[in-house]
């Protein structure tokens, strides 16, 4: 089943655009270092590894793409109830907190 999680999520990654530094809005499509995370992700999984920690560097997008996994995640199952929230920047600035 995880193979085709994995290929399930590629394709649910084409679907999703982000606000890019170099390009503006444009499509998620995985850099190297976000595709080995994810690899590495579905690797476990399908090795029955279902607790993750990740030391990563700045600027290499894992945070992007671990949000559309967790996006993907809540989305593809209908027992999973939870609530997802991330508060910006810019809300945080403008508000005053």
């Amino acid at each position: 089943m995880v193979p085709e999680l994995r290929e399930m999520f590629y394709d649910f990654l084409t679907k999703i655009t982000i606000d890019s530094k170099e390009l503006g809005s444009a499509p998620l499509d995985p850099y190297f270092g976000q595709r080995l995370f994810l690899d590495s992700v579905f690797d476990g999984l399908e090795n029955d590894v279902h607790w993750f920690v990740v030391l990563k560097a700045r600027q290499l997008g894992i945070t992007t793409v671990s949000l559309a996994l967790d996006i993907f995640w809540l989305s593809f199952s209908p027992a999973f109830r939870a609530v997802l929230s991330q508060i910006l920047n810019q809300i945080k600035t403008s508000s005053g907190f």
